[in-house]
């Protein structure tokens, strides 16, 4: 049996637009899956997260001064047998 993992990833400026947008591309994902006859009980999540991305200010020697949220990155992680 083979196994497939892949992942849906989605930046935006919030954490609720990441995840929201995020959740609808997996299901989208999801749904094509299930179209090529995949069934459903071999089609799992194994992961959901939503972190910061961040953006750097560096000085002159390129030394990391000042790190701010610039938005947010949500993962949704599946496996396909």
């Amino acid at each position: 049996m083979a196994t497939i993992r892949l992942a849906v990833m989605t930046e935006r400026k919030t954490s609720q637009e990441a995840a929201a947008e995020n959740a609808r591309s997996a299901t989208k994902v999801i749904e094509e899956i299930k179209a090529l006859k995949i069934e459903a009980r071999d089609v799992r999540t194994v992961a959901v997260t939503v972190a910061p991305v961040f953006g750097e200010e560096k000085d002159a020697s390129g030394r990391v001064v000042k790190r701010t949220v610039t938005g947010y990155r949500a993962l949704n992680s599946l496996e396909i047998r």
